[in-house]
């Protein structure tokens, strides 16, 4: 997520979880990461500078192909509930989407499901 609020709010409420979180402030950024690390989950905001999250979802869904990598969780992070964009959510391989701003009883009953 480019927020930092956003991201501090996260942190603040998967904390206690016991999850080892990793930040990117943009979506070439949380490529790279991804690339380098073998994640348990991701959660990919759709609007950031350098690289949407729908073209970061979809470079991550190709890096797991090419790669032969078991399938990782990624869950969209979006202000945008119209069901077009949540299409397009899905579309570029999102599991599912969290709607912004983040509650963190939604955020958890997502993660959950």
């Amino acid at each position: 997520d480019d927020s930092s609020e956003n991201r501090l709010l996260l942190n603040l409420f998967l904390k206690k979880t016991g999850a080892s979180l990793t930040f990117a402030e943009d979506g070439w950024e949380g490529v790279k990461k991804f690339m380098k690390h073998n994640f348990d989950m991701v959660l990919m905001d759709i609007q950031m500078p350098r690289l949407n999250g729908y073209q970061a979802m979809k470079l991550l869904r190709k890096i797991e192909k090419k790669e032969n990598r078991d399938r990782v969780h990624v869950f969209a992070l979006t202000g945008a509930t119209m069901k077009n964009e949540v299409d397009q959510c899905f579309e570029s391989g999102a599991d599912g989407y969290i709607p912004k701003p983040i509650i963190k009883d939604k955020l958890f009953e997502v993660l959950e499901a």
